[in-house]
C-alpha cells in the first residue's frame, strides 16, 4: 500500500491556532436552558464551551461581572466517509470533549472500520500514533489536518458541537501547512478564495494541494490561476504553501 505522497522542498511549520473563545469572553460560562432561568449553579470554563457564543453578563443574576449566560447546545453527529488507505481530513466541529489520536482511532474502529494509525505534520516530518499503542498520543485540534491510515473502507461518525464563531485564525509559517477550516463559511471557501485571503492578510501563499485518497495524489491551485479551483469542505485537511509567516483569519461571511 502506498504511503501519501509528500510536497517537496518542505520547510517549518508553524502549528494551526486553535483560536479559544476566551479571548472575547470572561472566565466561566453559567448554562441556562429556557426562560433565563439557570439550570445549575454549576460554573464552566470557557475550554469546556467552546463554540458557544454568549449572549449577555449575568452581572444582575449574582454571579459577578465575570460570568455570562450561554444557550445550551447539544452535541451533534457529523459523518466522513473513509476509504482503504490514508485519509486527509480533519476535525468536522469542536470535539465533545478531549480528542486526542487514540480517540480517534478507537472511534472509527469501534464504529466498524479498521484505523491503523494517524499522523500530525510538522513541517519535514510526522508524529504518528499506532493501534497497538505505539509513537505520541498527541491532540488533534479544529484547524489542522491529519492523516489516517485505514484498512478498509469504513464511515467514521464523530460527535461535537458546530463551530458557531464569525470569525477564526491559523497560524501560517513559511513552507507546507497542513490546515484545515476551523469554522462554518456561509460562502464555500474555494482554492483561489483561500490564497487570496492570506495574502491579502499580509500572507504570501503559492498554491493549495487537495489530496485524493483514491488515487493518492494531489490536486493543485496555484495563486497564478494554475491548476483546479476546488471547493473546501468541513472535516478534510489540504497543504498550503507560504513563503512568509503570517496568521490567516478565516471569516463566516
Amino acid at each position: 500500500m502506498r504511503r501519501p505522497l509528500v510536497p517537496a522542498a518542505i520547510l517549518a511549520l508553524a502549528p494551526a491556532a486553535f483560536a479559544a473563545e476566551s479571548a472575547n469572553y470572561t472566565n466561566t460560562v453559567h448554562v441556562f436552558s429556557n426562560g433565563g432561568g439557570n439550570a445549575s449553579s454549576t460554573s464552566y470554563t470557557l475550554d469546556a464551551c467552546i463554540g458557544q457564543p454568549a449572549v449577555g453578563q449575568a452581572s444582575s443574576a449574582g454571579y459577578g461581572s465575570e460570568s455570562w449566560y450561554a444557550p445550551v447546545f447539544f452535541p451533534t453527529d457529523w459523518h466522513i466517509d473513509l476509504v482503504e488507505g490514508y485519509n486527509l481530513i480533519a476535525l468536522p466541529q469542536f470535539p465533545d470533549g478531549a480528542y486526542n489520536a487514540q480517540r480517534l482511532l478507537q472511534e472509527i474502529n469501534d464504529q466498524g472500520g479498521n484505523a491503523t494509525r494517524v499522523l500530525q505534520y510538522n513541517g519535514s516530518t510526522y508524529t504518528f500514533y499506532t493501534t497497538e499503542g505505539g509513537g505520541t498520543n498527541f491532540t488533534l485540534r479544529p484547524g489542522e489536518g491529519y492523516f489516517v491510515r485505514c484498512t478498509v473502507d469504513s464511515r467514521w461518525k464523530t460527535k461535537g458541537f458546530p463551530f458557531a464563531r464569525s470569525t477564526a485564525t491559523i497560524d501560517i509559517a513559511e513552507g507546507y501547512n497542513l490546515v484545515a477550516l476551523n469554522l462554518s463559511p456561509n460562502v464555500a471557501y474555494t482554492a483561489s478564495s483561500v490564497l487570496s485571503e492570506i495574502n491579502s492578510q499580509s500572507g504570501n501563499a503559492t498554491r493549495i494541494l487537495q489530496y485524493n485518497p483514491t488515487t493518492s495524489t494531489y490536486t493543485f491551485f496555484t495563486s497564478e490561476g494554475g491548476g483546479t479551483n476546488f471547493t473546501l469542505r468541513l472535516g478534510e485537511g489540504y497543504f498550503v504553501r507560504t513563503t512568509t509567516d503570517s496568521t490567516w483569519t478565516l471569516s463566516r461571511d
